[in-house]
């Protein structure tokens, strides 16, 4: 029975591993964007200003994320320029943002500072995103609240075939967008950072990739994942809890009580399993597929492939070792985040998983 249930968990993995990727940071890598490293981006001509990203892009499935903040998003500010001929001049409200280009056209994601008024006069910030293809304003939306105007913010872009999805903000609760673009009207190829005279940006770190199969978790019935966790003598296969963590980026927004189930995937690694934690209405749900723990030349450390929050696979710099049984730490190196799991006790075990 054990094998059967070791084979059935083999052959419904499902890859999140990526084909491709790429990740820049401050100091580490941003040379193709900034000659000194600084991850200052800035504009003080009289013409758009481009930095293309060295990441070539196939077909319509890709993910990104940056975290940036926006030197000059204060409303109705004026800020310095100067054109080729040598005359100065001034400009209010610059906008930056995304540009993907393709061999049938462009797509423009811009964000635009704009005055805020309250109800008692006061004076804030709002952020205009427009979205635009060629001559048509595809979304056009106005961004009240969630983000910094000169602080940091995140900006996560998922493409899945004709679905593009934008989320944008200084924190879990991010401003979520979301539209429809036809295939023969837009595949991209490239894409660059654009800012418009007297923009300046501050990208502290910027990730690309192209995933194999974008999809939904696969899902193993919890109580197969209490048959497989009961029969086996692995050591690492078993029922594991959040025990601390330090996080400091808003893509993994874990619960604090995360449980999670560490199967054997036949092939010296394991397959990570979501069993609780997430708050309802979250599309995560018991029994999904969380991620991978695959085996490195190193003993007791594995390259991790995880799922985020929000359902985007993971993998660029992820490890995870087993050198303090019972517990595992997770090193999510780029966002400067750790995760430490603890074994729950068989009996913790049995209540947790039976219905």
């Amino acid at each position: 029975m054990m094998r059967f249930f070791l084979l059935l968990a083999f052959l419904l993995s499902v890859s999140l591993s990526y084909a491709d990727t790429l990740y820049l940071n401050m100091g580490r890598g941003f040379s193709p964007l900034v000659a000194d490293g600084s991850g200052i981006l800035c504009n003080t001509s009289c013409h758009e200003k481009t930095f293309p990203i060295p990441f070539a892009l196939s077909g319509r499935s890709f993910s990104l994320s940056m975290r940036l903040a926006n030197k000059h998003g204060v409303a109705d500010f004026s800020y310095a320029i100067e054109c080729e001929e040598g005359s100065k001049s001034k400009v209010v409200n610059p906008a930056w943002g995304l540009r993907l280009c393709g061999r049938d056209g462009e797509l423009t994601i811009s964000f635009h500072p704009e005055v805020a008024h309250d109800i008692l006069g006061g004076e804030g910030v709002n952020l205009r995103l427009n979205v635009e293809s060629g001559d048509s304003i595809i979304l056009s939306s106005v961004i009240k609240k969630h983000f910094s105007a000169l602080g940091s913010n995140l900006l996560h872009l998922e493409i899945r075939g004709e679905e593009w999805m934008l989320d944008f903000g200084n924190d879990s609760r991010l401003n979520k967008f979301s539209f429809s673009l036809p295939l023969q009207e837009m595949t991209p190829e490239s894409v660059q950072l654009i800012l418009q005279p007297g923009a300046m940006i501050d990208l502290s770190w910027l990730s690309i990739a192209t995933p194999e199969e974008i999809c939904s978790p696969e899902v193993m019935e919890v109580m197969t994942i209490a048959d497989i966790l009961e029969n086996s003598a692995d050591p690492i296969c078993g029922l594991w809890e959040l025990y601390d963590f330090t996080i400091q980026d808003d893509l993994l927004s874990i619960p604090s009580k995360l449980r999670i189930a560490l199967l054997p995937d036949g092939d010296d690694g394991y397959s990570l399993y979501y069993v609780g934690g997430y708050k309802a209405g979250t599309p995560w749900k018991p029994g999904m597929k969380k991620g991978r723990l695959c085996p490195s030349s190193f003993r007791d450390i594995y390259d991790v492939v995880w799922m985020d929050a929000s359902m985007n696979g993971m993998s660029e710099g992820i490890t995870a070792t087993t050198a303090e049984y019972p517990i595992i730490a997770l090193q999510f190196t780029p966002q400067s985040s750790l995760l430490r799991f603890r074994r729950v006790e068989e009996q913790v075990r049995r209540k947790t998983l039976t219905p």
